[in-house]
């Protein structure tokens, strides 16, 4: 499925489960209802700032409207100083990213350790 037809899909679902006019949505992005609806029909897509703009305003994940997870979800993780910089990711059986704060917290215990030893 291409991301076109994600964000389409996506946006449509998430403004007719939210009970929400074409009308209202456009208005809260700051966009026409016609933009809004040219989304929804695959007729364009909406910019990065849009997007984001969306996410925000659904509560959900820039990567669920794009179709890279079918999980809605948010996931805001505390990166301590010893991992800044660090690029990680820990993959599930479906491919998708799986990473939880306690995982985090585990590696930054790691990295303060090994940090130590080197003393």
């Amino acid at each position: 499925m291409s991301s076109k037809k994600n964000i389409s899909s996506r946006l449509s679902a998430l403004r007719k489960r939210h009970k929400i006019t074409l009308a209202s949505l456009g208005e809260s992005l700051g966009v026409s209802n016609q933009a809004v609806s040219a989304w929804e029909k695959g007729k364009s897509d909406p910019s990065i700032e849009y997007i984001l703009a969306i996410a925000d305003y659904f509560d959900v994940s820039t990567d669920y409207l794009l179709g890279r997870t079918d999980d809605p979800e948010v996931v805001m993780l505390n990166i301590p100083p010893e991992l800044e910089g660090a690029k990680f990711a820990i993959l599930g059986d479906d491919g998708t990213t799986v990473v939880s704060q306690e995982l985090v917290d585990k590696l930054a215990e790691f990295a303060r350790y090994m940090n130590s030893q080197k003393k």
